[in-house]
C-alpha cells in the first residue's frame, strides 16, 4: 500500500480518484429520488425512535431492579438498626469500666452519657428517608416525561443517607448493609445518567 509522498502522487493522477456528486436540485430531476430519500429518512427516524424506546425500557427494568435491591437492603438495615442503641450502650459501658477503675463516674452520669450517645447513633431518620427516596424513585420510573435529572438528584440523596447510616453504625452488620446500599446506589446513579 502506498503511503506518504507516493500516495499523494498516486492520488494526483487523473482518473485514479474522481469526485462526482449530485446536488439536491439535480435529485428533483431524477424520477423517484426525492420519494426514496424521504422514505429512507422516515425509516431512519422510526428506527431511531424504536431503539430509544427499547433502551428506555431496558433502563427502566435495570433501575427498577436497583430500587428493588435497595429496598431489600433497607429492610436488612432496619433489622440491624434495632440493636443500635443497645450496642452503643454496651460499648460505652465497657469503655467506662476499662478507664474508670476507681468508680469515679456515677451511674446517673453514665446513664446520661449513654442516652446522649444512643440518640446520636439513632438511624431511624436515615432509614425513614431511605424508604421515602426509594418510593420516590419508583414513582419517577412510573411517570411520563423527563426524569433523568430527578433520578440523578435522588441518587445523591440516597447516597447521603447511606453514608450517614454507615458513619453512625455501631455494628458490622449495619455497616455492611450500608456499604452494600452505597454500591447499588452507585450503579443506580450510573444508569440514571443515561436517562433523559
Amino acid at each position: 500500500m502506498a503511503t506518504g509522498p507516493a500516495l499523494a502522487t498516486l492520488m494526483g493522477i487523473k482518473g485514479v480518484v474522481e469526485a462526482q456528486s449530485t446536488s439536491l436540485r439535480d435529485l428533483v430531476d431524477i424520477e423517484g429520488a426525492a420519494d426514496t430519500l424521504i422514505a429512507s429518512g422516515k425509516a431512519l427516524v422510526s428506527g431511531l425512535e424504536k431503539a430509544r424506546d427499547k433502551e428506555g425500557d431496558d433502563l427502566t427494568i435495570m433501575l427498577t431492579g436497583h430500587l428493588s435491591e435497595m429496598g431489600a437492603l433497607y429492610k436488612q438495615a432496619t433489622v440491624f438498626a434495632e440493636d443500635q442503641k443497645n450496642l452503643v450502650s454496651e460499648k460505652y459501658k465497657q469503655r467506662i469500666t476499662e478507664f474508670d477503675s476507681v468508680g469515679a463516674v456515677s451511674d446517673e452520669r453514665l446513664a446520661t452519657e449513654i442516652a446522649v450517645l444512643a440518640a446520636k447513633a439513632d438511624v431511624t431518620e436515615e432509614l425513614d428517608r431511605l424508604a421515602a427516596h426509594i418510593a420516590r424513585g419508583e414513582e419517577l420510573l412510573n411517570s411520563d416525561g423527563s426524569v433523568g435529572r430527578d433520578l440523578g438528584f435522588l441518587a445523591q440523596e440516597l447516597n447521603r443517607e447511606a453514608n450517614t447510616l454507615c458513619s453512625k453504625s455501631a455494628s458490622l452488620d449495619l455497616t455492611n448493609a450500608g456499604l452494600a446500599l452505597k454500591s447499588v446506589i452507585d450503579q443506580f446513579k450510573e444508569q440514571a445518567a443515561n436517562v433523559e
